[in-house]
């Protein structure tokens, strides 16, 4: 085959004909005999752009306004704590919500899923020996934050 030439022209073939698709005539859509409801001229009025009220239906009104009763002077008024705190790896100052004292947090470590990860990671290699290594180093667990006054569970850092 020679390359340095264009190909030769494509020779139409005698007595083939492609079939031509016909489809069915189509017929025009119905027409509508009045306006749909959401669009009746009727129904709006002039000059407004709104709808009227419908005859069953009532008027949607705001809600009254509920004025916050003021305090009491020389009442204090009691304060709730609503959210999370976000644990640090180190002890923290908080506010005690059960023995409602200032606290500095006791803090405890447990293994979590990075202790669990880097075991299994070291066993996978081959390292089935030192897989115990990270239950051993604080760095790689979950710490535990408590209330050293009331002993009560407050938190967790996790790792991952």
């Amino acid at each position: 085959m020679d390359y340095g030439q264009a190909p030769p022209p494509a020779q139409p073939q005698v007595g083939y004909q492609q079939p031509l698709a016909t489809a069915p005539p189509m017929e025009p859509p119905p027409a509508y005999a009045e306006f749909p409801p959401s669009m009746d001229p009727k129904m709006v009025q002039p000059g407004t752009g709104a709808y009227p009220h419908l005859p069953n239906e009532v008027p949607l009104q705001p809600p009254p306004h509920q004025q916050q009763p003021m305090p009491q002077p020389g009442v204090r008024p009691h304060t709730v704590y609503v959210g999370s705190v976000a644990f640090a790896s180190r002890p923290q100052r908080m506010h005690c919500t059960t023995c409602q004292q200032e606290i500095v947090t006791r803090i405890s470590t447990k293994p979590g899923l990075l202790t669990y990860l880097l075991c299994g990671g070291l066993a996978f290699f081959g390292c089935w020996i030192c897989c115990c290594i990270p239950f051993c180093v604080e760095g790689a667990q979950d710490i535990e934050h408590f209330c050293p006054k009331c002993n009560r569970f407050l938190g967790t850092y996790k790792r991952i």
